[in-house]
């Protein structure tokens, strides 16, 4: 074992106050090139022996509590759908919960605080699975992709509307959030929180990313997908990714700009990286939500008190002038907000002061954050 740079990347990420979740090996049908070198692979399953792969899970519990490492959060095998099926192979499942259920009893017999789960939980047919043969998990988990690289180009309204449902609510293949959280109480006597543990505009690709994540398009969808995160009770949202290169990425047959919401070539922010700006200096755990009405479509809102001040999230959902009047508030404002009237290759933050009485502009699509100075 060499763990030099999983303990410097571990205590870099606590030292910003943040907390890792540790995702270990994939379960791909190529399986050999995701696991440790010299791990045998059952010729029958395709995945590890169970025992072996529950020591080399419960070597990382061991590693960091002999550091003194809090690490928690541990996925056991990444997209395991790729394995058994977005429609699960009932064998496979089974052969995959057998190797899980082993890792799950070796890394909570060094750490019972450990909080294990994997993504794909909440499709259907694995979440029944699950409650019927498999150890607990602490979290249900999945992955939030709203275009697909296999899919032809999806149009913009599309793609925003799936933002507002996928995952969130139950489908014809996966369980919403309050359904499965519901459905493993009902089995189980536990609420258990829920992770969007990997999210972005566009999964991938064949040849690139979908060049829209960088631009506006990519800044309202992670808005809205914030904004229903905060309205069902998600614990917490991992944007994948937080860097990439625009350079490598003009290579590419798309075009794109990888998944990134910084350049890593100049390490300055794309559009998307400001929503989380705004929302993350704004809007702590526990804040009050306050209620709020929008009369149209095409502008969603999110409320809150944020330190005694109130907050306004607006969300315009059509790249189209509206005009947004206000109710129910008194006094000065103080806006920020990001549109397309600033290029998204140098996108910048946009600051400005108004009055409750005054109508605010939206030149298409726009992510803006008033802030009530009078407290009403």
């Amino acid at each position: 074992w060499n763990w030099t740079w999983v303990d410097l990347l571990t205590q870099k990420i606590f030292e910003i106050g943040a907390e890792p979740l540790f995702c270990l090996g994939y379960a791909r049908p190529n399986i050999q090139n995701y696991i440790p070198l010299g791990m045998a692979v059952n010729p029958v399953t395709q995945l590890p022996y169970p025992d072996s792969y529950a020591a080399y899970a419960a070597e990382w519990v061991k590693h960091f509590k002999e550091l003194g490492l809090p690490v928690r959060y541990y996925e056991i095998m990444n997209e395991p759908a790729t394995y058994f099926g977005w429609t699960p192979n009932q064998t496979k499942l089974n052969y995959y919960v057998e190797v899980w259920n082993a890792a799950a009893r070796a890394m909570r017999a060094i750490n019972p605080n450990v909080k294990l789960s994997h993504d794909c939980i909440t499709r259907k047919g694995v979440l029944e699975y699950r409650l019927k043969y498999g150890e607990d998990v602490d979290f249900l988990d999945f992955h939030k992709y709203d275009h697909y690289g296999s899919e032809t180009w999806v149009n913009d309204s599309v793609v925003l509307a799936r933002a507002e449902t996928r995952c969130f609510e139950t489908s014809s293949t996966l369980w919403g959030v309050e359904d499965a959280r519901r459905m493993w109480y009902n089995a189980r006597g536990k609420w258990l929180p829920v992770i969007n543990s990997e999210s972005n505009l566009n999964s991938a690709w064949e040849n690139g990313t979908d060049p829209r994540i960088q631009q506006m398009l990519g800044a309202v969808w992670t808005s809205l997908v914030l904004r229903m995160g905060i309205l069902k009770g998600l614990s917490y949202n991992v944007y994948f990714e937080f860097t990439s290169s625009a350079s490598y990425g003009k290579t590419t047959e798309t075009g794109g700009y990888g998944f990134g919401m910084v350049n890593s070539d100049n390490n300055k922010p794309w559009y998307p990286y400001y929503v989380h700006y705004m929302i993350g200096n704004s809007l702590n755990v526990g804040d009050l939500i306050v209620e709020t009405i929008s009369s149209s479509e095409d502008v969603r809102t999110l409320c809150w008190i944020h330190n005694g001040m109130l907050n306004i999230l607006l969300i315009c959902k059509v790249n189209e002038p509206r005009i947004i009047c206000l109710s129910g508030l008194k006094g000065q404002l103080n806006i920020c907000k990001i549109d397309n009237t600033i290029p998204w290759e140098n996108p910048s933050l946009q600051t400005q002061t108004g009055n409750s009485n005054d109508p605010l502009i939206f030149n298409g699509y726009t992510v803006a954050l008033v802030q009530v100075v009078t407290a009403p």
